[in-house]
Order: C-alpha cells, then structure tokens, then sequence
C-alpha cells in the first residue's frame, strides 16, 4: 500500500506551504513544492488501479480506461511544466539576488541596485529581495546626491528606496531585521536631506527592531550611531554633550547584551577619549 508515502507526501506539501508563508523559500525547497505533489498524484493512481487489479484483469483497459490514462498523464505534464517554468525563474531570481548582495558588500550600490531589481522583477512577491534593494538604493541616493546635476535623481531612488522597504516590512511586519535596515535607510536619507524626521524615523525603527528582537545588541549599536553622527553635526556644546551621553549609553546597552563586541568597544573608547 501506498498509502503511508501518501500521507507523508501530504504533510509534506502542508509544511512546505507553511515556510513558504513566511519567508523560508530556497530553489531547493521550490524543486520539492512541485515534485512531491506529482509523486503524490502517481501513488494515488497506482493505489486505485492496485484495488481494480482483478476488475481489470477480467476486463482489459477500453477507450474509456485510455482517456483516463491520457487526461492522468496531460495533467501531471501541466503540472511538471509550470512547476519548471517556476522553479527557474526562482532560481534565476536567487542567482540575481546573490550578484546583487555581492556588489552591494563591495561598495557598489549601482551594479547591485541592477541586479537586485531584476530579481524583485522576477519573484516581486519575495519580500528579503525587496528589503535588499531598499538598502542598495538609499545607498545609490546618498552617491548620487553628491552631484548636483544628480539631485532630482537622487529624490526619486529615495522614494523608491522607501517604497520598497516599506513592501517588505507589510510583508513581512515581525522581521526586527527589516526595521533595523530601514532605520539604517533613514539615516542615510536624513544624510541627503538633513530633514531631521528621518532622524526620528531612524531612532523610531530601532526601537521597533529592539522590541522584536530584544537579545540582539545590533539595533542598539544603530542607536548610538545616530546620536554620534547628529553629535558631529551639531555646534551647541550643551547638545552635543547631551547627544554623546546618549551614544554612551547605547555602547554600554549594547555590550551588556553581547560582552564581546568589538565595534561598540571601539566607538565607546572614541566617545571616552
């Protein structure tokens, strides 16, 4: 009997459409999505025509047993055609989501703004694509707001840096990394138009990241980041003692959440001295 293999495909199929609800999706688990119901089609057909053996073996398959036959394996052919057609174009989508994070650790918000739009082009519902090109475009604004021919381009790559951000955060609105990108995209933002809601914006996603994740010490460290740069920026000594007792506080947040890190150490002691 196939019967055992039937249920298990099944619970299968439920759990993967489970994490793919939630974000967890490779190709790997894509090429599994459409195999495993198939499979699973196939032993149900094997296991009704196993019941009918002897009403079989006394009465050979006729035209209507062929028409079963055909509509059986037309529709399994469907199946394995969208199934392919969606397993390359998330495959595609991956492999454009890795050149584009690549080029966007060098430093090339550019090349990595192509390539990750392509890949949010392909798979528009996948929402880790969207977060990334949101940080690649607030980066590509903040280059090209340094060239005043570039000005009015630089306004339009903000809007859709935020647009993008915003997307993945509706997706997606428990995911503490999300709203720590989008605090560091604001910051980036507020460098380009010293409006200083996106300061607030900043700080506000932080501590929504906080809330979500209060183990991680990386939204902390964000913290005190934007208080140091809005302490250099500042020209009042009572503001800029105020700002850098508040980026004094967050190191110490963050160490006491992770003793060994090395960049809180490092900005404290520039804070000290």
């Amino acid at each position: 009997s196939y019967a055992p293999l039937i249920v298990a495909g099944a619970c299968a199929t439920i759990s993967i459409a489970i994490t793919n609800f939630f974000g967890f999706s490779t190709s790997t688990v894509q090429l599994i999505w459409y195999v495993v119901p198939m499979l699973l089609l196939r032993l149900s057909w094997s296991t009704i025509q196993d019941e009918k053996h002897d009403l079989l073996a006394l009465n050979p398959v006729g035209s209507g047993g062929i028409k079963q036959h055909i509509l059986l394996y037309t529709l399994i052919a469907a199946v394995a055609a969208v199934g392919v057609g969606s397993l390359v174009n998330s495959y595609m989508a991956d492999v454009l989501y890795a050149k584009g994070s690549g080029y966007l650790d060098a430093d090339e918000p550019q090349q990595a703004s192509t390539f990750l739009s392509q890949a949010v082009d392909l798979n528009p519902s996948e929402h880790v694509y969207q977060d990334k090109l949101a940080g690649a475009l607030a980066q590509l604004a903040l280059v090209a707001s340094f060239s005043p021919q570039a000005s009015d381009s630089a306004t339009s790559i903000t809007k859709l840096s935020q647009k993008y951000q915003t997307q993945a955060i509706e997706a997606s609105p428990n995911n503490s990394t999300y709203y720590r990108n989008q605090g560091k995209n604001e910051l980036l933002i507020y460098q380009i138009t010293q409006d200083s809601d996106h300061v607030t914006g900043s700080l506000q996603s932080f501590e929504k990241a906080k809330a979500l994740a209060p183990t991680d010490p990386r939204p902390v460290y964000s913290q005190c980041l934007v208080f140091t740069i809005l302490a250099q920026e500042s020209e009042k000594a009572d503001e800029i003692a105020k700002l850098e007792q508040n980026s004094l506080d967050c190191t110490n947040e963050a160490i006491a959440l992770k003793k060994d890190y090395f960049d809180a150490y490092v900005l404290k002691g520039q804070l000290l001295g």
